[in-house]
Parts: C-alpha cells; sequence; structure tokens
C-alpha cells in the first residue's frame, strides 16, 4: 500500500498538471476502497486538506469556495472529528485572510445629523439624521412631509452603488422586505432610486438596547422577561417562515425593542441576508462557501452551508438569542472564528444553567433540546418552540 505521505504528493502533483483532479478516480487509480474504514479514515482526510488548500488557492477570485458540506455528500463515512478538522483547516486558510475584502466598507460613515435636510434625489422627506451604517448600507431618520411622521431611509452605502452584487443583495432586501407584512417585523413603506443609488423607506421605531432592557431586571423575572422577548421574535419568524423566507441573521442587535404603556414591544429588522429558502442556490448572489450571519448566532448547518440555510437556522439564532438574554454569555466560548467553527461541529452547547442557577430546568433542558447539533434530534420549528416557552413567558405585566 502507498504511504500516506507518497500518495498526498502524488495527488499534489495531479493539481499540478490539470484545473481539478477527480477524487473518485485518484482514490480507485491507487486501488483503495473508500468503503474500507481503514482506508477512508487514514488516507481521505489528508487528501481532501490538499485538495481544499489547492481549490482556495486556485479559485478563490471565481467566487467557487469549496466548503466542507461538499466533502461530506462526496464522502459520507467521513466522522465528525474528521469534518471538524477539514473545517479548521478550511477557515485557516480562507476566512481569516479574506475577512476584511469580503465586508465592503472603505471608510467610516459618522453617525450624525447631515449638513442640508435632505438626501439629493429622495423626494418628500425632510429633517435627515444618520443613525446608523453598516457593510451594506446606511439608515437615516427622516420626516415624511404630508404625514409629519417619522421615518427610517435605508440607502445602499455611496461607494458600492455600482457594485453589482451590493446592488442585487439591496433590491433582494427590498423585495423581501415589500411582502412581509406583521406587527413583529420592521413595515416596509416604500421603495425606490434616488439617482442609480437604491434607498428603502421603513416605519420607523424608537428602539433601546435589548439586552440591557433585560440585564436591568432581577434574576426570576428577567427569566419570564427573557423569554417573552424570544417569543414575540419567534412570532415574526414563523410568519415570515411561512412566506418561504428565512432571516439568516437572527440577534438581538437586530430586534428593535421599544415600551408602549408599560408593555415591551419588538419588532425584528433588517432583512438584508434574507432569502426565500425553497429557491436557496438559484440567485447566485450568495457564493459556495460564503459565511452568511453571525457567528455566535449560526448553527452547525448554516456555518456549513449558508447558501442553503433553511428556517431551522433562525429558530437555532433564537434560543441563542434566549441563551444570550438570560446568561450573558453565548453556547460556545467565542475565542475564534477556526476554534468555534470547530466546537460547534463536534461539542454540544454548554448548559444554560452552568452560568444562571435561576433558570427552570424544564427551560434549560428545551435550550438544550433546542441547541443539539444533530439537526434530527433537535427543537427546529419556530411554532413547536414558540409553543414550548410559552408557559415560562411572563404574565404579570406582559
Amino acid at each position: 500500500m502507498v504511504p500516506v505521505n507518497e500518495l498526498v504528493k502524488q495527488f499534489q502533483e495531479k493539481w499540478e498538471l490539470q484545473p481539478m483532479p477527480d477524487l473518485r478516480a485518484f482514490f480507485a487509480a491507487h486501488g483503495l476502497q473508500l468503503s474500507d474504514p481503514d482506508i477512508a479514515s487514514r488516507f481521505l482526510p489528508e487528501i481532501l486538506k490538499v485538495d481544499l488548500r489547492n481549490r482556495l488557492t486556485r479559485q478563490i477570485t471565481a467566487n467557487d469556495l469549496p466548503v466542507v458540506s461538499e466533502y461530506v455528500k462526496l464522502f459520507g463515512m467521513l466522522t465528525l472529528a474528521q469534518r471538524s478538522d477539514l473545517a479548521d483547516e478550511e477557515l485557516r486558510l480562507r476566512v481569516e485572510p479574506i475577512a476584511e475584502t469580503q465586508v465592503p466598507i472603505t471608510t467610516p460613515i459618522p453617525v450624525g445629523k447631515l449638513k442640508g435636510t435632505s438626501v439629493a434625489g429622495i423626494q418628500g422627506f425632510v429633517d435627515f439624521l444618520q443613525i446608523g451604517a453598516g457593510a451594506l448600507g446606511v439608515v437615516h431618520k427622516a420626516r415624511q412631509l404630508g404625514t409629519n411622521r417619522d421615518v427610517a431611509i435605508k440607502l445602499i452605502r455611496p461607494e458600492l452603488e455600482m457594485d453589482e452584487k451590493a446592488r442585487q443583495l439591496f433590491i433582494r432586501e427590498a423585495s423581501i422586505a415589500s411582502r412581509l407584512h406583521h406587527p413583529r417585523i420592521v413595515d416596509c413603506l416604500s421603495f425606490g432610486f434616488a439617482g442609480t443609488r437604491p434607498y428603502l423607506v421603513m416605519e420607523y421605531v424608537e428602539s433601546d438596547n435589548l439586552e440591557e432592557l433585560v440585564w436591568k431586571h432581577n434574576p426570576v423575572r428577567r427569566v419570564r422577561l427573557a423569554v417573552k422577548v424570544v417569543l414575540q421574535i419567534l412570532e415574526a419568524l414563523v410568519y415570515a417562515h411561512k412566506q418561504g423566507i428565512v432571516h439568516r441573521d437572527i440577534k438581538p442587535s437586530n430586534v428593535l425593542a421599544a415600551r408602549s404603556k408599560d408593555k415591551l414591544r419588538l419588532k425584528v429588522s433588517d432583512f438584508g441576508l434574507a432569502k426565500m429558502f425553497e429557491t436557496a442556490g438559484h440567485s447566485g448572489i450568495t457564493g459556495t462557501g460564503e459565511l452568511c450571519g453571525t457567528l455566535a448566532y449560526m448553527s452547525p448547518e448554516q456555518l456549513l452551508d449558508s447558501r442553503s440555510a433553511k428556517p431551522e437556522c433562525d429558530t437555532y439564532a433564537a434560543v441563542v438569542c434566549l441563551f444570550r438574554l438570560l446568561t450573558g454569555e453565548y453556547p460556545y466560548p467565542e475565542y475564534s472564528i477556526t476554534d468555534s467553527y470547530r466546537r460547534r461541529l463536534s461539542e454540544e452547547a454548554r448548559p444554560a444553567r452552568d452560568f444562571n442557577s435561576q433558570i427552570p430546568a424544564p427551560l434549560a433542558s428545551i435550550i438544550q433540546q433546542a441547541l443539539l447539533r444533530d439537526l434530527s434530534k433537535r427543537l427546529k420549528s419556530a411554532n413547536k418552540l414558540h409553543v414550548a416557552l410559552q408557559p415560562f413567558a411572563l404574565r404579570s405585566d406582559s
């Protein structure tokens, strides 16, 4: 039998001679049966690392990046530890070196009132006040003439208005937001272009920091309030999922929280990464291997394949929100991208009661079940999770 290091060398030579060697054909040519557990464990991971390294270095500009899930589909015999090891290698080679180039921010845009009272090309609004900026867009508070109501206007960042992919993402967000009308979701009022610069007009919601709102209460009340918060998030998700839409970036900072007559009212915002999950992968906007979402809130399957994310990734993120609000921690310690990736694929989440003994044991059990790595065993339906959490909700002043 050919030694592993010799086989690795030969496979690398194959890469030097042809664009992309066929993995299965290479093993077959050397008489190696991957159905043999010994062969699979000794040779397959090392060859996949060589394949991964070559594909990343040679195809990175083509936006055709491989992900561990591709190998899992090809070689189902890969163990969880092997997948985790490959994930570490992938992120070492790909995510960390190019993370800065994936975020299309050039210079920071300061938050504050504009010199004028309007934005060129946007008619019918005055008193523009910039209140936020992200990787793709800039958000202003403005007053609508005629109705005299405050609105939020999101514009694509000026340096990205001619970037085709950025424009597609922005327009997709507008398209999705315009079809969502629910009390727990920020309402889209209109969409237009200021010259070549697309913008989205949304309802304005005066919001407080969600985590601070919850954590200022005593431990017992905090538990019930945190559950109440997540129930409202789940109401938005149940509705969005029925419309065929997955958010892909549920987290406290994307939930606007405001008090109305001593009641906390929440609205899910920022559908910039949202997509129609039934046609996932058809648009071509999200490339193979791109991470979409916020790492701390991402499910294992979203980490492996953000492009094909399904509703269960939103439910998982909502549970991470609950974990965060209850404990001030995340289910997995966030040391680094590679460490987080590895832990998410090889270890179960830390028990919530390890950080807050006031959490009722039955509630902690539900949280743990909703964070299981194995999707087939996980409590993954937003609707079922909503039903399971209701007994723990705030009652006296909800």
